[in-house]
C-alpha cells in the first residue's frame, strides 16, 4: 500500500479530472481523512480569527464549478460544525445548521462560519498558500493537506464504501505515539491504549470483542446501547469496514494500516520541511492537540474481563 489517494475520474466521457466528480471522490483520503468536497469547503472557509457568510462560500463557489451543487456544499458544511454528527467539529458555525433531532438548518444567508481551532490544525504551513489561491486554482484541492490532526480517525467516516467509527483523541494520540515508538507494537497493545470508539452522541459499547474483531480484520459490526438514565436502553448494530484507496481502487485494510499510513504521511510533510527529529516533532504535535482538545470520554465502554 504504497499511496492512499482518492481517485479523481469523471462521470462524463472526455471531461478533466477536476470537472466531475465520481463516488470514490466521496471516500476519504487515509493522509489526511478529507473527501474533495470537505477539503474544499475548508480551503474555502478562512482561519479561525476570520468568519465569513456562508453564502459566500456556498453560492460564490458552487456556482463556478460546475461539479458541485449548493445543497451538497452546504451540506459537507452543516456536518463538520455539527458536534452532535463530528466528535471533533472542523468547522466554527454562527446560526443554525441543524439540529440532532432533525431540525432543518437555516439559510446560508443567515449563518456564518470559520474554522475551528480543530480545523486550523488541519493545515501545514505549505496549505495557507493553497488557501488563498484557493478560488482560482482548483488542483490544489486536491492536495492532502498537511496538518497534524489525524481526521480519518478521530472524526471517522461513514456511508458510500468507507465507514470508520470516531474515536478519543487522547486515546488514538497515545496509539500513534506507541506506533512511532515501536513499529511491531501490536493490536493487543494498541486496544488497552484505545480500547474503542467514541461516539460524538455518547452510548454505551455492548462487547469489546466485537471491537476488536473489527479492528483486527477491517470489517465488522458491534452493538451500542443508547438511552437516557431512567429510559429503556436502545441497542443498535453499527457496521464498521476500514477501507482506503490505493491507486483508485478500494482496498480494505486494518486499524494498525491507518495508523501506519498517518505516521508514513506525517513523517514525509516533516521531512520536507527539513525537520531532522522527525519522530520527536510528530509526538509534540500529538501531545499538544490531545491536551487542547482531547475532552472527556462520551461513549462508555464494559469493564474489561
Amino acid at each position: 500500500m504504497e499511496r492512499y489517494a482518492a481517485a479523481r475520474w469523471s462521470t462524463r466521457p472526455g471531461a478533466s479530472s477536476v470537472e466531475g466528480m465520481s463516488g470514490l471522490d466521496y471516500v476519504p483520503d487515509a493522509r489526511d481523512g478529507l473527501t474533495l468536497l470537505q477539503r474544499r469547503v475548508l480551503l474555502w472557509l478562512g482561519p479561525a480569527s476570520e468568519r465569513r457568510q456562508v453564502c459566500r462560500t456556498v453560492i460564490d463557489r458552487a456556482r463556478r464549478q460546475s461539479d458541485l451543487t449548493r445543497a451538497e456544499v452546504y451540506g459537507s458544511l452543516c456536518d463538520m460544525e455539527a458536534s452532535f454528527h463530528s466528535r471533533y467539529p472542523l468547522i466554527d458555525g454562527e446560526g443554525n445548521f441543524g439540529g440532532v433531532d432533525g431540525e432543518s438548518p437555516s439559510s446560508s444567508l443567515e449563518t456564518e462560519a470559520r474554522h475551528s481551532v480543530v480545523g486550523d490544525a488541519m493545515f501545514g504551513p505549505g496549505d495557507r498558500r493553497f488557501n488563498r489561491e484557493a478560488r482560482h486554482a482548483i488542483v490544489h484541492h486536491e492536495t492532502p493537506l498537511q496538518g497534524t490532526f489525524p481526521t480519518l480517525l478521530a472524526n471517522g467516516t461513514s456511508g458510500g464504501i468507507a465507514t470508520v467509527p470516531p474515536h478519543h483523541l487522547g486515546e488514538l494520540a497515545s496509539a500513534i505515539t506507541a506506533r512511532i515508538d515501536d513499529a511491531s507494537v501490536g493490536l493487543e497493545r494498541i486496544r488497552h491504549l484505545m480500547p474503542g470508539p467514541d461516539y460524538p452522541g455518547g452510548g454505551e459499547i455492548v462487547d469489546l470483542d466485537e471491537v476488536v474483531s473489527a479492528y483486527a480484520t477491517g470489517r465488522g459490526t458491534f452493538r451500542l446501547r443508547t438511552g437516557r438514565p431512567g429510559e429503556m436502553p436502545v441497542e443498535e448494530e453499527v457496521d464498521v469496514l476500514f477501507v482506503a484507496l490505493v491507486d483508485g481502487k478500494p482496498q480494505q485494510c486494518t486499524l494498525l494500516d491507518l495508523i501506519d499510513h498517518y505516521i508514513a504521511y506525517q513523517r514525509e510533510v516533516r521531512v520536507a520541511r527539513g525537520i531532522t527529529d522527525v519522530d520527536d516533532d510528530l509526538r509534540r504535535d500529538l501531545a499538544a492537540l490531545a491536551s487542547e482538545h482531547a475532552g472527556e470520554r462520551r461513549t462508555r465502554l464494559p469493564a474489561r474481563a
